[in-house]
């Protein structure tokens, strides 16, 4: 007897079905731990609950050894941020009081001009491996510079904040990781084979957004002058002037040191003229 052969048709689909069940098979064997790392979310946006504790126990309130010391997730960010705020307080440095300029009295305090541009974007996360995740419409909001004196009641020389904030475009970097460009609107560390480029303003950049903003820090007359040098995973600073950008001819000796931009900003602040740095050859 002779046995019938299965249609050509037949065979298409099933070696069809088969590739497209071996193809799911492989895509989930691969997606599931991408899933498994993002359950939560995940969760979240679903509605939905992945695990779930079941006891044969009457009696659940002994089955977690754990008790929280907070009553809710505000009163636990608020103690994060006075720890925050603690740890700063101890760790901070006071290098030099010349002329006993220190303490300042609380009228002082009150009236604040911020100087350099880190000081209204700030790094606040490395630019790669442990990047920062702000935080929005929650408890735990991100808070930068500003927004933490603020807090604490310090009025800011809102006409420098707005020359800077004019100055947006130019603090700009763009960095080329995995594949893709990430963009960072603040200073960022060069990749371990390139080199630092400052991002700080020149004064004749700050004079022609806002001619007569040094002339705003005669009401706002305490200076806080932020300099910053950002970090990151396979991002570091070539030492001496071959880590230098020198196109910028900035007379910076170094990355870590400072440029003739940032050492005319402290020249500013102390009231001293701008000029050539003694170093410049």
């Amino acid at each position: 007897m002779k046995k019938e052969k299965t249609p050509r048709s037949k065979q298409r689909l099933w070696r069809g079905l088969t590739s497209v069940t071996a193809s799911l098979l492989a895509l989930s064997v691969a997606a599931s731990p991408i899933v498994e790392s993002y359950r939560t979310n995940i969760d979240s946006l679903l509605g939905t609950s992945s695990t779930k504790v079941v006891s044969d126990d009457e009696d659940s309130s002994e089955l977690y050894s754990y008790v929280s010391d907070y009553s809710s997730t505000t009163e636990l960010v608020q103690a994060i941020a006075d720890l925050g705020e603690e740890m700063s307080e101890e760790g901070t440095v006071l290098l030099k009081n010349e002329n006993n300029a220190l303490p300042l009295t609380e009228e002082e305090t009150q009236k604040i001009s911020l100087l350099g541009f880190s000081s209204y974007y700030p790094v606040m996360g490395g630019d790669m491996g442990s990047s920062l995740t702000e935080n929005e419409g929650t408890d735990a909001d991100t808070v930068d510079f500003v927004e933490a004196l603020t807090a604490k009641g310090f009025t800011i020389n809102s006409d420098l904040q707005a020359l800077y904030n004019s100055l947006e475009s130019t603090f700009v970097t763009e960095v080329e990781s995995w594949g893709s460009t990430i963009t960072y609107t603040h200073i960022t560390a060069p990749s371990t084979d390139g080199v630092f480029t400052s991002k700080e303003p020149s004064q004749e950049t700050m004079a022609a957004a806002d001619a007569d903003w040094q002339s705003s820090m005669d009401e706002y007359n305490v200076m806080i002058i932020t300099i910053t040098r950002s970090s990151g995973e396979n991002r570091s600073y070539l030492p001496g002037e071959d880590g230098v950008d020198s196109s910028q001819d900035l007379n910076q000796t170094d990355p870590l040191g400072l440029s003739d931009d940032e050492r005319d900003l402290i020249a500013a602040a102390t009231g001293r003229e701008p000029g050539p740095s003694p170093m410049r050859t």
